[in-house]
């Protein structure tokens, strides 16, 4: 429960941060390569390879994450075969 509300308050300041580095919305809601989240970094930091930097954690973790549910019918099954023996 302790970890649940930790991670909230993580989330609510990784928000008001991110509103508060937005800069020109316009320029970032018109963005050619429907990225904001890079435009923004790329704002931020003033550095592509910085902004690819902090882009990689959240790709990485939206890979790793999306293997999961795989893993979890494997496992399902596994032990529902077992069971069935």
């Amino acid at each position: 429960m302790a970890s649940s509300a930790f991670n909230g308050i993580l989330a609510f300041v990784t928000v008001i941060t991110m509103i508060f580095c937005l800069g020109n919305q316009e320029e970032i809601l018109s963005n050619p390569l429907q990225t904001p989240f890079l435009l923004v970094f790329v704002n931020s930091t003033g550095s592509n390879a910085a902004a690819v930097v902090l882009t990689v954690p959240i790709v990485s973790t939206g890979v790793i994450r999306s293997e999961e549910p795989i893993d979890a019918d494997r496992d399902t099954y596994r032990s529902s075969a077992l069971c069935r023996h």
